[in-house]
């Protein structure tokens, strides 16, 4: 899924079709921040159970939000110039300026009977 900001958003449903699936609490993301080619590092949910990753304006994200066992999709509006691999779990961005602020994306986690959860990760933007 690729927004290019170009007519609607690509995802198949709206968030609130899918806020009875519980949140998932517990699985961690892998975020990679910047241009190095580094490992990135581990961010796990917060008390309000979504997953926050702060910052600045210009920096490219990679985060990794696949799991065992499931597949993920994005159910709300993915940002413009993001991108989602639904095959790796890989949501990729590189805000260009002026994207400052809260930007909140919702998940959906299938397995083999449907949807089982949903993941939200809250990205925080600050300015240069």
């Amino acid at each position: 899924v690729l927004n290019s900001g170009t007519g609607s958003s690509r995802t198949a449903s709206k968030p609130g079709e899918f806020s009875e699936l519980p949140l998932n609490r517990s699985e961690a993301v892998t975020v990679r921040k910047g241009f190095k080619d580094d490992l990135g590092q581990t961010v796990l949910p917060d008390a309000s159970g979504g997953v926050v990753i702060n910052m600045k304006e210009l920096e490219p994200v990679r985060i990794d939000l696949s799991a065992p066992g499931t597949s993920i999709r994005p159910v709300s509006s993915l940002p413009v110039g993001s991108s989602f691999d639904s095959r790796t779990g890989v949501f990729h961005w590189k805000p260009v300026a002026g994207f400052i602020g809260q930007y909140r994306l919702v998940f959906v986690e299938s397995g083999e009977n449907g949807p089982v959860s949903r993941r939200e990760v809250i990205i925080n933007i600050n300015s240069k």
